[in-house]
């Protein structure tokens, strides 16, 4: 009998082999060590840096910043023990506060590393010569970059999908609500509020960059004279004009402007519109005024424009990619703005009494806002007010613009100011990515009576210092979370303790920068429960005037009517 040998199949080979590796003592030590040092040679620099900070001075606490989280054990246990409910939810609010120090620890972490700091710059400056950008800076076409929202408003889903409305509705976390998703909502109920008061609302969207010029960031688009909105955009306009919402859509008069000129609208390293294209869209919302609504004849008051002035600066979106300080990838942009100045020759200024008030966001105050860096004067408020040869008030923020400018306005309401008095229109202008991303919150416009005592002047002029324990911090971006330089958050103060000056209220809010030319300042990272001491000047008029167009959050409490500028003192 012929006998045949079975002979494994490869894949069978392959198994035997590996299941009966073999290696030497010395391989397997020096396999350990290695994976070892690569496992703990990290944090274990992380840790020698953050110590050495300390000694430095420039770090609080001697412990690493991991011990960090523990200091949130306490304010869970108190938001356990004041929630009311049972043990389950008071459980889940404990857990939250755990959660949220957990969250803010890794974006530290990821924001401050030391890999951070010295290895991503130079990597990043090797991506973006392979056309590679990061998590919120794409780049385009002969390096165009483009703003990741802006994109995504193009590229995404219709904002309007129910599917899509139904998962932002749901995306909150056990520490952050999930958005308010749906614009329609929040733009009829402000069109009804200014409609009680005879107030025309007219929307101003601003299409982003990816919108006028998709050729700069696709070939596809070379050569085609088109524009690129939202699938979701044409239903909006078409449900906003069946109920009666005036919409100036400037996308036309932009791309019309693109292809008559061949000319560049937007700016190649920034989120924004060039100032020539500004200004077009300023003509182009003047007249959609004036064919609509009838003005006060006698409220025409001459505006002029200065010479033009020729700025220089990098985007935005450049200083979002963390380049070294010395990049040599892009270069300062030139443009020319023309400022605006009133009757007398005097730098522009919003008019409170004005028939025309504007809501508008960084498009708005990117040639007017100095600390942007793009020049002042010569911003959307100052080319409408020219434009209309009228004066106009506004309420400019950056950022936020589904909903900063209303909050902004219905606290003035809420503490008895009347911002609309003598108004005939409103004019909202917002980025219209914030259609598709933004947070479109129902807000109140409820005029109410002030509840500051009647015989109580305006806070005193002077300086006052202070030391006080936070009670609430309103919510702050990590710098690179957003494409500008500068943010400023609202401190809850109590347990006040006066060390010169005059201060009768026992709890304060005071305004503060949370961070400045995109680098978070100590002042972030502050926990609730943190004792401090600053130096405290009124908001109102003076530090208002010169930072209250920087994108800022508060607090939930509006009974602190009276906030502060607050200066750290060492």
């Amino acid at each position: 009998m012929t006998q045949h040998t079975m002979y494994p199949t490869r894949e069978e080979q392959a198994r035997l082999e590996i299941g009966h590796t073999e290696f030497s003592r010395g391989v397997k030590w020096t396999l350990v060590a290695v994976g070892l040092v690569t496992l703990f040679a990290v944090p274990a620099v992380q840790t020698y840096r953050e110590m050495r900070q300390y000694t430095e001075g420039r770090r609080e606490s001697v412990w690493p910043q991991c011990c960090n989280i523990f200091a949130a054990l306490p304010r869970a246990v108190a938001a356990y023990r004041e929630h009311d409910g049972d043990w389950i939810s008071k459980t889940f609010r404990g857990n939250a506060v755990l959660l949220r120090a957990i969250d803010e620890y890794e974006k530290d972490l990821k924001a401050e590393s030391l890999l951070t700091q010295f290895v991503l710059p130079p990597t990043q400056e090797l991506l973006v010569y392979a056309g590679s950008g990061n998590e919120k800076a794409y780049v385009g076409r002969r390096r165009w970059l483009f703003y990741r929202p802006g994109i995504d408003y193009c590229t995404g889903p219709g904002f309007l999908d129910p599917r899509r409305l139904a998962r932002r509705a749901s995306g909150g976390t056990e520490w952050r609500p999930a958005p308010q998703p749906d614009p329609r909502a929040a733009i009829l109920q402000f069109h009804r509020q200014l409609a009680e008061r005879n107030i025309h609302l007219v929307l101003m969207p601003t299409p982003d960059k990816a919108t006028i010029h998709p050729e700069k960031f696709s070939s596809r688009y070379e050569g085609r004279l088109m524009s690129v909105h939202n699938p979701s955009y044409r239903q909006f306009l078409d449900e906003l004009d069946a109920a009666g919402v005036l919409v100036c859509d400037v996308t036309d008069a932009l791309a019309r402007s693109r292809d008559r000129h061949g000319s560049e609208i937007y700016l190649a390293t920034d989120t924004h519109w060039r100032p020539e294209a500004m200004e077009l869209a300023a003509a182009e919302l003047a007249r959609f005024i004036e064919a609509r609504i009838t003005l006060r004849a006698d409220a025409v008051d001459r505006r002029r424009r200065e010479t033009s002035k020729e700025v220089q600066n990098l985007g935005d979106i450049a200083m979002m990619l963390k380049l070294r300080p010395d990049q040599g990838v892009f270069a300062q942009e030139v443009v020319t703005i023309r400022p605006v100045t009133d009757a007398a020759s005097l730098p522009w200024r919003p008019d409170p009494a004005a028939e025309v008030l504007l809501l508008g966001d960084s498009f708005a105050n990117i040639y007017s806002l100095d600390l942007m860096n793009w020049g002042s004067a010569a911003g959307l408020a100052e080319q409408l007010s020219f434009a209309l040869n009228r004066p106009v008030d506004s309420i400019l923020q950056n950022d936020d613009g589904a909903y900063a400018t209303r909050e902004m306005l219905s606290r003035e309401l809420a503490q008895g100011e009347d911002r609309l008095a003598g108004k005939k229109v409103v004019v909202w202008q917002f980025a219209a990515r914030e259609l598709a991303v933004g947070d479109w919150k129902l807000v109140d416009m409820t005029l109410k009576q002030s509840g500051r005592p009647t015989d109580t002047g305006p806070p005193t002029a002077g300086e006052v210092i202070v030391s006080g324990t936070i009670a609430a911090k309103s919510a702050a971006p990590r710098a690179g979370q957003m494409p500008y330089a500068h943010h400023i958050f609202t401190l809850d103060l109590t347990d006040l303790q006066i060390h010169s000056g005059a201060l009768t209220e026992p709890k304060i809010a005071v305004h503060l920068f949370s961070m400045r030319d995109h680098q978070n300042t100590p002042a972030f990272s502050w926990p609730v429960g943190k004792r401090v001491k600053l130096r405290l000047q009124p908001w109102k008029p003076h530090f208002f005037a010169q930072y209250g167009r920087i994108n800022r959050t508060e607090t939930d409490d509006i009974k602190l009517e009276r906030p502060w500028w607050g200066e750290v003192i060492e």
